[in-house]
């Protein structure tokens, strides 16, 4: 099958590799949408440590095509999205419900193949159904609005009460949205791009200010 794979610093590749097979508690999944991460373009640059040769890829949706042994709740033809972490389960951390810290996690797209190729085989505990009615493009990012919605709950504010997001990337718009919908105001985007502070008052911002304005 052929997957875009990181063999090094500005080392990007389409190449064919073997097509993967699932084991048991395992499912192959056939990506539809992957999203490119800040991650991957530091990977790409050699800023972020990852395994050689990877296959880049961890904001992915798609159908399955495979289950393995032992599978019972997903099934062929399903359309998901996929928990980008694998964990021990056995630590201290994974068994405190702190999964995040866990001694020995990886990462598909870092650490394992990840989903630009045509397969990728993962754990079906890491593998979510998508909604009736979701598209491929819509559950691949799944993940950076699960981490904004996380971030959303620490921060845990009162309607009312003044926000300020700092960049209105994907995160950051994402963020604004969420902020808005719990009531934030006034609700502030500082991001020195003029398209992206545009975007960030469609999401509901109150005031999008660039910060490099004297």
């Amino acid at each position: 099958m052929k997957a875009v794979v990181f063999h090094g610093p500005h080392d990007l590749r389409l190449d064919e590799i073997p097509m993967p097979q699932p084991g048991a508690g395992e499912v192959r999944v056939r990506p539809l949408a992957a999203g490119i991460c800040g991650t991957d373009t530091h990977i790409l640059h050699g800023e972020f440590p990852s395994a050689r040769p990877v296959v880049l890829g961890h904001e992915i949706a798609g159908t399955v095509d495979e289950v393995g042994a032992g599978v019972k709740d997903i099934r062929e033809g399903d359309l998901v999205t996929v928990e980008p972490h694998v964990f021990c389960t056995t630590c201290r951390y994974c068994r405190g419900g702190q999964e995040h810290l866990c001694y020995d996690k990886r990462a598909f797209g870092v650490h394992l193949n990840g989903g630009l190729a045509e397969a990728v085989v993962v754990p079906v505990r890491t593998v979510y159904k998508l909604p009736p009615g979701i598209d491929a493009r819509t559950g691949s990012m799944a993940e950076p609005v699960a981490c904004c919605i996380h971030g959303m709950d620490r921060l845990a504010p009162r309607s009312g009460c003044p926000l300020l997001i700092i960049g209105a990337g994907p995160a950051g718009l994402i963020l604004t949205r969420l902020a808005k919908l719990a009531g934030a105001a006034p609700l502030v985007v500082s991001e020195p791009n003029a398209q992206r502070r545009a975007s960030a008052l469609a999401g509901g911002a109150d005031h999008a200010v660039d910060p490099s304005a004297p």
